[in-house]
């Protein structure tokens, strides 16, 4: 015997409708997660603009964090007794107008092929490790 389907679907939809969403109990945030969202909403406000590396709101983000540890009771470990460390920051622009990237071949019957920075190909700068140069020479 066949079920008909569409006194079902019926009854699945007057319950979907009619049960107010409020019938599902919404659980209030403990103390701990609340504390997480308002630290992540703090941080991630639009007045934190985006927090860019040496940026003034990076120097707010930093603040923030460091007297949220402070109000935990956190001992500082940082320069000078704080909980800022300085670290070098190099930064290295590259004029796109000037530049570009051409892979030849030994084969002088082989056509070079170019490639569009930053679509193609991309760069990283990294300091070269005494072992990499070790290495390196091992295979000459």
């Amino acid at each position: 015997m066949r079920v008909p389907t569409t006194p079902c679907l019926f009854v699945a939809l007057a319950l979907s409708v009619f049960l107010p969403s409020s019938a599902i109990a919404r659980q209030k945030p403990d103390a701990a997660t609340a504390a997480w969202w308002a630290q992540t909403t703090a941080l991630s406000n639009d007045s934190m603009e985006g927090r860019d590396t040496g940026t003034a709101a990076y120097e707010r983000a930093a603040k923030y964090v460091a007297a949220q540890f402070t109000s935990a009771g956190l001992k500082p470990a940082g320069d000078n007794g704080t909980f800022f460390q300085s670290v070098p920051m190099n930064q290295t622009d590259l004029d796109l107008t000037r530049s570009s990237v051409e892979i030849k071949y030994f084969d002088p019957t082989q056509k070079p092929v170019s490639l569009k920075l930053l679509h193609e190909v991309t760069i990283a700068p990294r300091q070269k490790q005494a072992s990499d140069i070790v290495s390196r020479m091992e295979q000459f």
